[in-house]
């Protein structure tokens, strides 16, 4: 049996010696660029789309009250003009990804 193991050894490591390394197989160039241009514009969008949010219950609560106070008026001025920033944005960033 020791005699079987080390002809086995010798076969395996003189004989039986691959001369080329074997490469692993490679893929088609993938576009990855794009993926990840549009992974990021989604995550950029969902962040836009959450602040739109917040400034919709923000206003909504402002405009909710009876009388308003100087410091509403000023805090209802920003979240609007914030809201329009955003839109505004996102107009924009449509536009430009559907261009050729």
């Amino acid at each position: 049996m020791l005699i079987c193991i080390l002809i086995s050894a010798v076969l395996a490591f003189t004989v039986m010696r691959v001369e080329k390394s074997t490469e692993l197989p490679t893929f088609p160039g993938l576009a990855t660029g794009g993926v990840t241009k549009n992974t990021t514009d989604i995550i950029g969008l969902y962040g836009a789309i959450i602040e739109l949010e917040e400034l919709q219950h923000s206003i909504a609560a402002i405009i909710q009250k009876d009388s308003l106070s100087d410091r509403d008026s000023i805090r209802l001025s920003d979240a609007l003009k914030r809201y329009e920033q955003i839109q505004r944005s996102l107009i924009h960033t449509g536009d430009t990804s559907t261009a050729p």
